[in-house]
């Protein structure tokens, strides 16, 4: 059995936009995968399911300091297959999608 892969979605500053963007927008992983966030601006962001709670997968993750890391969520595994769509709970017009097969 293949071991876990993890990845990393990065939340991005759009460019010439106020809002951010999940880069990549659509993932594509194996059941058992794990998913992390890093927030690379320098406002709060907080993925959760479309419909679901706002800590259903993360607690917020706070902006970037400068000159710092940038702050990462909890690890997140996906045990079932299924196309789990996304957005962020403080900015709705950030969206994605996690694609599980």
């Amino acid at each position: 059995e293949p071991m876990p892969q993890t990845y990393s979605i990065s939340i991005d500053q759009a460019q010439g936009r106020t809002n951010a963007t999940f880069n990549p927008q659509n993932l594509a992983i194996a059941v058992g995968d794990i998913v992390f966030w890093r927030n690379n601006t320098s406002s709060a962001h907080q993925p959760k399911p479309v419909g679901g709670a706002n800590n259903a997968w993360v607690d917020e993750i706070p902006g970037k300091l400068p000159d710092q890391p940038a702050p990462t969520s909890r690890q997140v595994t996906f045990g079932d297959a299924g196309t789990y769509n996304y957005v962020c709970a403080f900015h709705p017009q950030e969206t994605g999608s996690i694609t599980v097969s």
